[in-house]
């Protein structure tokens, strides 16, 4: 009787679910890293925290996130698209419903 060293059908929902977790940990973090480029371009006096090299920092985490999602497989892949998918209807239904 031999062992199996791959996820077992018991153990596979929640390597999704860890893997989905951290795709959008990553996906957020470079979402953050965007907006505060755009935000210092817009507005480059606002009194904020200042710092060094924040925007090179900006742009190495956004680099550091899509490298990241590069290591996703195929099916981690399609499970984060999917789930894309399915939170940008909610949010368009939802959105059509407003008065």
């Amino acid at each position: 009787m031999g062992y199996s060293y791959g996820c077992s059908r018991v153990a596979e929902p929640f390597v999704w679910a860890v893997t989905l977790s951290g795709g959008s940990a990553v996906l957020i973090y470079a979402g953050t890293s965007a907006a505060l480029i755009r935000l210092r371009h817009q507005n480059p006096n606002a009194g904020a925290l200042r710092i060094p090299f924040g925007m090179a920092l900006a742009v190495l985490g956004i680099a550091v996130a899509l490298s990241f999602l590069t290591q996703l497989g195929s099916r981690q892949a399609l499970l984060m698209s999917i789930t894309a998918l399915i939170a940008s209807a909610n949010l368009w239904w939802a959105k059509r419903r407003e008065p």
